[in-house]
């Protein structure tokens, strides 16, 4: 998170930090943020999302190295505002952190391109 900050030139600051959810409390004594920034790599459950969702009044960005793109529904319908691959330059964090504390939705455009279909036929045989 430091290069982060680093490379936002002034527009970020650190407001808390935790290593697991389990410490959510401690963040609910760190100055307010705009924004978490959650990291799902790892022990962190998807499930942290939820309950950061219902303990803050403010968007929940996720960051994830996984390519697995079933994890893009998942976040999301666990209240995330948005999924950022790790991979992705600084560049585009910073703009999903702009977008979603705007109130909009951000999917990166790798992880946004899949699609689920469903097939419903009514041919009589």
């Amino acid at each position: 998170w430091k290069t982060l900050i680093a490379q936002s030139k002034g527009k970020l600051q650190l407001c808390g930090s935790i290593s697991s959810v389990d410490d959510i409390a401690a963040l609910r004594e760190a100055e307010p943020a705009d924004v978490i920034l959650y990291d799902i790599d790892g022990n962190n459950p998807i499930s942290g999302i939820q309950a950061m969702s219902s303990s803050f009044d403010i968007p929940v960005l996720v960051v994830s190295g996984s390519k697995d793109l079933e994890k893009t529904d998942s976040v999301i319908f666990a209240g995330a505002s948005g999924l950022v691959d790790k991979r992705e330059p600084t560049e585009l964090l910073l703009k999903a952190i702009d977008k979603v504390t705007a109130g909009e939705l951000w999917i990166d455009r790798l992880r946004g391109s899949h699609k689920k279909v469903g097939f419903v036929s009514n041919v009589e045989a």
